[in-house]
C-alpha cells in the first residue's frame, strides 16, 4: 500500500479524545468513529460530535458500533483504553488487510501490545499532548487551550517511518505534530506527564488544579517525575520531551532545585488545571482504570532495573484500593503522601 492510500480511516474508541479528534478530521476527510454501544453510535450520528470547553463546535460524523464494522480499514487511529486491548485489538484485526496501519494514541506504552499482532513495521505511535473530559455519549470537553495542543509521532522501525508523513497530515487537521525517530523516548515523555499529573490527581481524588494548589501534592508529583526519569535512564531510554527537557527539570537533588521543579510543574500544567484524569473518571463510573499502564509501568521498570520508585508505588497502591472500593474515590489520602514525603526526604 502506498502511503497516500489511507482512504478508509477509523478512530477506534470515540470517547473523550476520539470525539474531539473525530470532529476535527471529519471536517476534511471521511472517518468512521468506532464506539462500543448503540447509545453512543446513535447520539453521534444524530447530534454530531459536539466539542465544548476551550473550543465550541458540532460536526456531523459517521459512527458505528465495533460489532457492526464492515470491510477493512487502511488506518486505525487507536484510542480505546488499554484495559480493553484484549477485545479491541482482535476487532481491529478482523477488519484489517495485510497492510493496515495502527496508529496508537493511548496512554502508557501501547505499541508493545499492538505490535505483537500487527508487527512493528505497521505500528505507529502518537502520544497525545492535550486533554479532554467526556460529558456525554456525543459530547466531549477540550480541557487544554488549542494553542497548547499537540501530538508527538514516531515509528517503531525504520521500515514503518514511510507512514509518518501521511499520518502527520491527518493529525495536523487538529493541531501541530512533533515527529521524532525516538518513539520510546516520546512514549516515556508522555508517560511522565500522565504519571505526574493524571496518576497524582487520581490518587488525591481531585482535578489537576487540586494538585497544583497543594504544596504536598506538587512536592509528591516532583518525586513521581524524578522516579520516571530514573527508571527510563536505567532501561536505556533517552526521553524525548521536546523543549520541556524533563530529564533536566526533574533531576533535582536539593531543596532549592526541588522547588524549581515544583514551580515548573505549576507553570506547565496551569493551562490544564480544569482537567480531570480519565482514570479518575473511570473510577467514578465503577470501571477499571489504566493505572497499570501509567504509574504501574514506572513501578515495573523500576523493579526490573533495581530503581526505587516509592512515590509511584504509593500512587498505584492508592488507586488500586480506590478501584477495589476500599478507599473512597474522592479521598485525598493527604496523610499518606505527607508520610511518604517525610520518608523519602
Amino acid at each position: 500500500m502506498k502511503t497516500d492510500e489511507f482512504e478508509r480511516i477509523a478512530i477506534m474508541g470515540a470517547g473523550s479524545l476520539g470525539i474531539i479528534l473525530g470532529a476535527y478530521i471529519a471536517q476534511q476527510r471521511q472517518v468512521d468513529l468506532i464506539v462500543g454501544s448503540r447509545t453512543s453510535a446513535d447520539a453521534l450520528n444524530t447530534n454530531g460530535a459536539q466539542v465544548t470547553g476551550n473550543i465550541e463546535m458540532t460536526v456531523p460524523v459517521h459512527a458505528v458500533r465495533s460489532e457492526d464494522m464492515e470491510g477493512t480499514y487502511d488506518l486505525f487511529l487507536y484510542l480505546v483504553k488499554q484495559t480493553v486491548n484484549d477485545v479491541a485489538i482482535p476487532q481491529m484485526l478482523a477488519h484489517s488487510h495485510d497492510q493496515t496501519v495502527i496508529c496508537t494514541l493511548q496512554n502508557g506504552v501501547p505499541e508493545l501490545s499492538v505490535s505483537e499482532v500487527f508487527g512493528p513495521d505497521r505500528t505507529i505511535g502518537a502520544p497525545v499532548g492535550w486533554g479532554a473530559t467526556l460529558i456525554g455519549p456525543s459530547v466531549s470537553q477540550l480541557t487544554t487551550p488549542p494553542e497548547y495542543n499537540f501530538f508527538a509521532l514516531g515509528s517503531m522501525t525504520p521500515a514503518g517511518s514511510k507512514y509518518l508523513a501521511d499520518i502527520k497530515t491527518i493529525l495536523e487537521i487538529m493541531c501541530p505534530v512533533h515527529v521524532s525517530d525516538n518513539l520510546m523516548g516520546l512514549r516515556w515523555g508522555k508517560l511522565l506527564m500522565n504519571a505526574v499529573m493524571s496518576g497524582m490527581s487520581t490518587a488525591i481524588g481531585g482535578s489537576f488544579g487540586d494538585v497544583l494548589d497543594s504544596d504536598w501534592a506538587t512536592a509528591s508529583a516532583a518525586y513521581v517525575g524524578r522516579e520516571c526519569i530514573q527508571a527510563a535512564v536505567a532501561s536505556g531510554v533517552v526521553m524525548d520531551s521536546g523543549e520541556l527537557d524533563f530529564p533536566k527539570t526533574f533531576a533535582f537533588n536539593s531543596a532549592e532545585t526541588k522547588q524549581l521543579t515544583i514551580s515548573f510543574i505549576r507553570k506547565i500544567w496551569e493551562c490544564a488545571r480544569m482537567s480531570e484524569a480519565s482514570m479518575r473518571q473511570d473510577l467514578q463510573k465503577g470501571r477499571r482504570c489504566e493505572i497499570d499502564a501509567i504509574n504501574g509501568v514506572v513501578v515495573a521498570t523500576g523493579k526490573k532495573y533495581s530503581v526505587p520508585t516509592p512515590m509511584n508505588d504509593l500512587i498505584v497502591e492508592i488507586v488500586k484500593a480506590k478501584q477495589e472500593g476500599t478507599i473512597p474515590v474522592d479521598a485525598s489520602c493527604e496523610e499518606r503522601f505527607k508520610a511518604k514525603l517525610a520518608e523519602i526526604e
